[in-house]
């Protein structure tokens, strides 16, 4: 096996992504003193954050490339088990609490939870959105008959914009090779760690309240008299009801600010506490049955994935909790509950800032960097 240090680092010091650095640390001995070597982690500190290189009197790179991200090197190191943490949850409406919980024992699914993802019925307004959709692209089709007849009226004097166009397509087929490249390379990644948990809410006065703001009282109404009694058909109505309100909250920033949700955790061993998040509905994310809520952006670990290409920088990352809430049957009760949910997202801009979740450990992991008090 090669071990000559000096060589060695000296490779090492190209492979500029810290998590990179653990996988070759992991190797041998050899090769986890040259991963530690001052001469690597240089270079890595010059590559993201330029300028800091030239600190003068370092003892190690690595604590200070370490700080740079908001990591204290000397601290000790994280637990891989959810078990020392508990989670408390607050949703409000009109600042009234309609659902609060505690999660003493978090667990990485609820049972049965082929229900999350079970079929969904189209609601009317979706239809309508589809046609009106298909409106548009029978429009659009039309004008791009209308402008092709133009262009062919135009004679020669549009072959330089030809070349144009051929240029810019070519880009584009570069940009969708290199993303389907790093949705490829995506798909062989850890699976992602959704935490969920079943949950009660005593009334659902305030969604009713909400939808009659949102779409009319008449509309609300019709759709609250669906409710029977009967569980199973009670979830579908509140479903669609829910994604009707994500559909319609994102035009009304007043109903928006009202729907609330705060998350907390506790940490057991030194009796700590630290905000996931305390925001209100998305208003640019339509869900399917659910809505969901976005914690604050955290500094990524630079741990957190590997390179999808090479001209991938996880480093420009953006990672964050994420929280969702979802009426569905609970099959051992016999009952309508709510599946509440939490994960850490990341949006990666090699793929167009698509939000994917990482893995447990990661999940773990930026739980500890965030401020405990």
């Amino acid at each position: 096996m090669f071990t000559d240090f000096n060589l060695l680092s000296l490779i090492l010091s190209q492979q500029l992504i810290a998590s990179e650095l653990g996988v070759a640390a992991a190797v041998c001995r050899a090769w986890r003193s040259a991963a530690g070597s001052n001469q690597v982690w240089k270079q890595l500190l010059a590559s993201r954050f330029p300028g800091a290189h030239a600190l003068q009197g370092v003892a190690s790179f690595k604590a200070v490339y370490a700080r740079m991200c908001g990591v204290n090197p000397d601290s000790q190191s994280p637990t891989t088990e959810l078990s020392d943490y508990q989670f408390v949850v607050n949703f409000t409406w009109r600042k009234r609490p309609v659902l609060s919980a505690c999660i003493t024992e978090p667990r990485e699914d609820c049972r049965n939870t082929s229900l999350f993802y079970d079929e969904d019925p189209v609601s009317e307004h979706e239809e309508e959105d589809e046609d009106e959709d298909e409106g548009e692209e029978i429009e659009a089709e039309s004008d791009e008959d209308l402008s092709e007849g133009e262009d062919l009226s135009e004679g020669d004097d549009d072959d330089d914009d030809d070349d144009d166009d051929d240029d810019d397509a070519e880009s584009e087929d570069e940009s969708d090779e290199e993303e389907a490249a790093a949705a490829e390379a995506l798909a062989v990644q850890p699976d992602g760690f959704h935490m969920r948990c079943w949950m009660d809410m005593a009334a659902t006065e305030w969604l009713w309240e909400a939808l009659s703001e949102l779409v009319g009282e008449e509309e609300a109404e019709a759709l609250r008299l669906k409710l029977t009694g009967e569980a199973a058909a009670d979830v579908k109505v509140l479903q669609t009801a829910v994604t009707l309100l994500t559909e319609c909250v994102k035009d009304d920033a007043g109903v928006q600010d009202l729907l609330c949700l705060d998350v907390s955790a506790f940490r057991q061993r030194d009796q700590k506490m630290t905000k996931l998040l305390s925001h209100c509905i998305l208003e640019d994310y339509v869900g399917l049955h659910e809505m969901s809520f976005q914690g604050a952006e955290l500094p990524p670990s630079d741990r957190h994935r590997t390179k999808l290409t090479d001209k991938d920088d996880p480093g420009t990352d953006s990672v964050s909790f994420f929280a969702s809430l979802r009426p569905t049957l609970d099959p051992e009760l016999g009952r309508v509950r709510w599946i509440f949910g939490l994960r850490l997202m990341c949006e990666a801009e090699v793929l167009n800032d698509e939000g994917f979740a990482l893995a447990k450990t990661e999940f773990v992991h930026h739980l500890e960097r965030i401020a405990w008090v």
